[in-house]
């Protein structure tokens, strides 16, 4: 099945308030796993829904589904183009890795959506820098090693207009 026949297929089979609330709510979370997906397929791409989450409650809820073939721009375009026609989804912010083509993807269908990068991704990433930089061993024994990377990581909670000025302080 292609991904036009199982995307429309999948939104087909939403309830009418999955569908209401992809229309109505404003916040999602989206992302591709590798490792729970059929074998003629690249990838799972799930989109999730924050119902309200707050600093004492997480409300967050799969609400659409896809297979994918590849992980192109060409690919994710369709997928989002698919899910708002059928959906008249417009999401205000929309929270994904860093993956380029979800992104192109993401401000080609809705110009107006917030991207925001996922804290999850960006310590992963992090992580494998340090791997790659053969700092595994100095980070488990060395406490200015492992504060160093979680400066780091925390960079991500820092106004935009602070980042160069806190940078400098870390270094």
């Amino acid at each position: 099945m292609g991904l036009l026949k199982a995307v429309q297929s999948n939104i087909n089979s939403c309830t009418p308030s999955t569908k209401e609330a992809l229309k109505s709510h404003k916040r999602f979370f989206m992302d591709g796993t590798f490792k729970s997906c059929a074998k003629q397929y690249k990838q799972l791409y799930t989109i999730h829904d924050d119902l309200g989450s707050s600093s004492t409650e997480i409300k967050i809820v799969p609400v659409l589904f896809a297979l994918l073939c590849n992980k192109s721009c060409a690919t994710y375009t369709k997928l989002f183009q698919i899910i708002k026609e059928a959906t008249s989804w417009n999401p205000h912010t929309v929270s994904v890795d860093f993956e380029q083509a979800t992104i192109t993807s993401l401000k080609t269908i809705y110009p107006t959506v917030a991207i925001q990068g996922c804290n999850f991704h960006f310590n992963q990433a992090l992580w494998q820098k340090n791997q790659e930089l053969g700092l595994v061993k100095a980070y488990k024994k060395d406490g200015a090693t492992r504060n160093h990377l979680r400066m780091c990581a925390a960079l991500a909670y820092i106004p935009i207009g602070n980042i160069d000025e806190d940078w400098i302080t870390i270094q």
